[in-house]
């Protein structure tokens, strides 16, 4: 249950009831936990983003609509309203950490081109192949970055 928690998508999935708790997937309100991986006292980083250097969120831009698809949960409505803001510095402060030899960023080289509601396979695959090449091409760099720390 936990899991299913961690994977619902709002307004695409519905909120999971857990342990007394109403859930739904943490990257809403913290897309890029470097933040917290810095708080946790980690110095080194290997951060994997599903977008192209390049990529900035854009605004959801319908507030009224999050407002009242989320009536109950107001949080989860202004989460969602600011998402972007909170992304865009978080990639930001991933790169700052990247050039200071503080992280490996793995992404995809251009932009994604699978849906996030059908199951497109041969894309997906695609995808998949791309991650493993482009994950496999970065342990290079992030063995360097552990022995210097080391």
């Amino acid at each position: 249950m936990a899991s299913r928690a961690s994977c619902s998508v709002p307004l695409i999935t519905k909120i999971q009831h857990y342990m007394g708790y109403d859930l739904l997937d943490g990257g809403i309100s913290d897309p890029i936990p470097i933040e917290k991986s810095l708080a946790d006292g980690n110095t080194f980083h290997v951060i994997v983003l599903t977008r192209n250097k390049g990529y900035q969120k854009e605004p959801f831009g319908h507030t009224a609509f999050l407002k009242a698809a989320f009536r109950r949960y107001p949080a989860v409505a202004e989460a969602m309203r600011t998402r972007h803001e909170i992304y865009n510095r978080q990639l930001a402060l991933c790169e700052k950490l990247e050039k200071a030899g503080r992280a490996v960023i793995i992404r995809p080289l251009k932009p994604l081109n699978v849906s996030r509601t059908k199951a497109e396979v041969p894309a997906l695959l695609a995808l998949h192949d791309e991650g493993l090449y482009e994950g496999r091409a970065a342990l290079g760099s992030i063995k360097e970055m552990l022995s210097i720390k080391l």
